[in-house]
């Protein structure tokens, strides 16, 4: 029968080592499960115990291992009456736990620590020498895992014979740094007194339900169907543990070990470009997703479809023993996501592509747009294609993208079963670009302006009209960049510098204020429309009194006269303004005065933009400017009157007067 029992890591690690199996994901936590887990030791009375969970593992026999190379600097301690075993269920806890006890003994200055040499604890938990030749690690990876070396370098602070392998950096090894720094920060302020404290309870007091595997139940199923705590498994580790075990059903062995060390180098490739940008987390069962329809095709509406095709109906015991899947099948399936992993990380960070700068920046639109089903057809285009014949497709895919679902505000998964299967498709080799391009053009019925103006509509009823746009930013930026392409000039703001800037007020600012307290700016616009408020917000939010900014702005400059906006000393002593800003800002520090008819004329100008950034005749779309402008005031009047009568509204909002529509049609 297997042991079961509940012990401490003091018992658990007493003359035992642990290593964590390849078909294990690596460490997985994040700052909610480090809290809850600091938490259940800081609260825990010192005379009192703690039930933490299970740990599952299986004993390592020595004559199994004893010939691999990833175990030779371990056979010493077999030798010395040491059992090894595999860590199947619980190594989230362990990890955290072995984390904590290294940052511990790295605060401790005394010689001896809580009733023993402060060696000794670092022998018993951490790592051992032998003979001064090797060390051993009493907890860790198998040595050809990529977070092996990043556990024993940067969590342990232990030297490396290996460079290549030092600096790996992946989706783990990312959260083994994030815990290391975790503790660092919550041990920071005690002293030797209090670190024994939290030494003692974390050693003795959390007790563990330590339960051996019989040796004849294979692990991998087990793993796989374990309620695994703390936090879920990904449907990729999910798979990952799956082929592994599959590999062991090979009758050929020297066929089965080639297939479980080829499922892990590919796992290790995947990981190692999740986990590349610091700066930027990506979800890998999105990648699994959209492979999985590139490779498979695509199940619409159907919950868990992913898993339910590779784990219950594809990559199952029986259908390999049935012939129904091969060796090669699984082999050239994982060669696939292999080859599309790195294409995927490109499509969801452009800026580490390695094309040339035009075909990086269409990218980057189509990315910032965020219509994230075009993902599986970018794969397999930018698999297929030379960057030269799929950039014409980028363009086309950023302009269906922005008159669908951002002006024509569609659901965001219109059409999206349609271009899935376009991607299977081309990824079969039964259609080339020009059937992509065509069934973008079959799609363009979906655009509809009249929405858009519907929309801006009702911005302006319920809060800030053009401003509320949730794709406000990202036209601004386009505007910007139209204007410089005109002076042929060099950027003067980027799109990275915008998105640090999170909230939107600190890059777009309103040319005439949200709280105009100069008198100027009460006759510019207040007075024109008797003070209304609706008119107001309608002025304010204008398309044209919205300026994308070059940098921050005092937020008490927005409010003075449009001449001082313009230009003036900052508290340095330095000339700041729109005369030196943005393009955007620029062309505004080019007017004269800032009345409605300048935020009018402007609003026309950059709503026109639209017909040459996107290529649409908004005439012919049913897109009346003038009305989502909100300004609608008879021409005529407005260029002969504008200094002396106040600007006039019609007396709803929503729609125009009937004599204002026939004028402007005329």
């Amino acid at each position: 029968m297997a042991e079961n029992k509940l012990q401490s890591l003091s018992q658990i690690f007493n003359e035992s080592f642990f290593r964590i199996p390849d078909f294990q994901r690596g460490y997985s936590w994040e700052e909610r499960q480090l809290e809850d887990f600091w938490e259940d030791l800081e609260l825990l009375n010192e005379n009192s115990t703690h039930y933490t969970g299970v740990i599952s593992v299986k004993s390592v026999i020595p004559s199994d291992v004893s010939k691999f190379d990833t175990w030779q600097e371990d056979i010493w301690l077999f030798d010395g009456g040491f059992k090894a075993y595999y860590i199947i269920d619980g190594q989230q806890r362990v990890t955290t736990s072995i984390i904590l006890i290294n940052e511990i003994l790295n605060r401790v200055e005394d010689e001896y620590f809580c009733a023993k040499k402060k060696s000794d604890w670092v022998d018993k938990f951490l790592y051992r020498a032998y003979k001064n030749a090797n060390t051993s690690y009493m907890f860790g990876y198998e040595k050809d895992n990529p977070s092996y070396e990043f556990f024993k370098t940067k969590v342990l602070n232990q030297t490396s014979m290996s460079a290549k392998n030092e600096a790996e950096t992946t989706l783990y090894t990312k959260n083994l740094e994030f815990a290391k720094k975790f503790f660092q920060e919550k041990l920071a302020n005690l002293d030797d007194a209090a670190l024994a404290v939290y030494f003692k309870k974390l050693v003795n007091s959390f007790k563990f339900n330590f339960y051996e595997m019989e040796n004849e139940l294979d692990v991998c199923v087990a793993f796989e169907t374990m309620n695994n705590r703390g936090k879920s498994l990904s449907n990729l580790e999910l798979l990952k543990n799956r082929l592994v075990y599959l590999s062991t059903l090979v009758e050929d062995k020297k066929e089965s070990g080639a297939l479980r060390k080829e499922v892990n180098e590919v796992w290790k490739t995947i990981y190692r470009a999740m986990g590349f940008n610091n700066n930027k987390k990506f979800n890998e069962d999105n990648f699994l997703r959209d492979h999985w329809i590139v490779y498979y095709d695509f199940v619409k509406n159907k919950d868990n479809a992913v898993v339910d095709f590779l784990l219950k109906q594809t990559y199952t015991s029986k259908n390999l023993i049935d012939g129904k899947i091969k060796v090669g099948d699984i082999r050239e399936y994982i060669e696939c996501l292999q080859r599309m992993v790195d294409l995927w990380i490109m499509i969801k960070n452009p800026s580490i592509a390695t094309y040339k700068p035009e075909t990086v920046e269409w990218l980057k639109k189509i990315d910032r747009l965020s219509v994230a089903f075009f993902t599986p057809l970018l794969m397999v285009i930018m698999s297929k294609y030379d960057e030269d014949e799929f950039l014409p497709i980028l363009k086309k895919i950023e302009r269906f993208s922005f008159l669908i679902f951002k002006i024509s505000l569609r659901r965001a998964d219109a059409c999206n079963s349609i271009f899935y299967r376009v991607a299977h498709t081309l990824f079969l080799g039964e259609g080339d670009l020009e059937y992509v391009e065509r069934i973008l053009k079959e799609n363009e019925y979906l655009i509809n302006l009249k929405a858009f103006q519907d929309h801006i509509d009702d911005k302006f009823r319920k809060g800030r009209g053009f401003f509320d746009w949730n794709t406000l930013r990202y036209f601004l930026y386009e505007y910007e960049l139209h204007l410089q392409q005109q002076v042929k000039g060099e950027n003067k703001v980027t799109w990275e510098e915008l998105e640090k800037r999170s909230e939107l007020a600190r890059s777009v600012e309103h040319i005439y204020p949200q709280t105009p307290t100069d008198g100027s700016w009460k006759k510019a616009v207040n007075e024109r429309v008797n003070n209304d408020p609706k008119k107001i917000n309608r002025v304010l939010n204008s398309i044209g009194n919205l300026v994308l900014l070059r940098s921050e702005k005092n937020s008490q400059v927005s409010n003075h006269p449009f001449e001082y906006k313009k230009k003036y000393m900052n508290a340095n002593g330095i000339l700041n303004g729109y005369f030196n800003g943005s393009y955007s800002e620029l062309e505004v520090a080019e007017y004269n005065n800032w009345t409605i008819d300048e935020i009018h004329d402007r609003g026309v100008k950059m709503l026109q933009f639209i017909e040459d950034r996107w290529n649409i005749n908004l005439a012919q779309s049913g897109f009346n400017i003038e009305r989502i402008l909100g300004l609608n005031f008879d021409e005529k009047e407005r260029k002969s009157k504008a200094d002396k009568e106040p600007f006039s509204f019609c007396d709803d909002d929503e729609d125009f007067c009937a004599d204002d529509e026939e004028s402007l049609d005329s």
